[in-house]
């Protein structure tokens, strides 16, 4: 027999997929959001974002010079 409709495709298991999906997308909105308010427009802060290094560590290092 064919599929003619999603359900049919999906199965028992079609619901459960789509609870995780969307339980993984919200996580994930989260982490960006949580991501996104640790930048504040300067170069340590992106330096921060992109390395990893928290920005207290970026200063106890030298900082980042803001001149552009």
């Amino acid at each position: 027999m064919v599929p003619t409709s999603s359900d049919d495709q999906e199965g028992s298991g079609g619901e459960t997929l789509r609870a995780h999906l969307e339980s993984r997308r919200t996580e994930m909105r989260q982490a960006m959001l949580n991501k996104l308010c640790k930048l504040d427009g300067s170069t340590t802060s992106s330096v921060s974002f992109l390395t990893d290094i928290p920005a207290e560590d970026v200063e106890r290092l030298g900082g980042i010079s803001e001149d552009t």
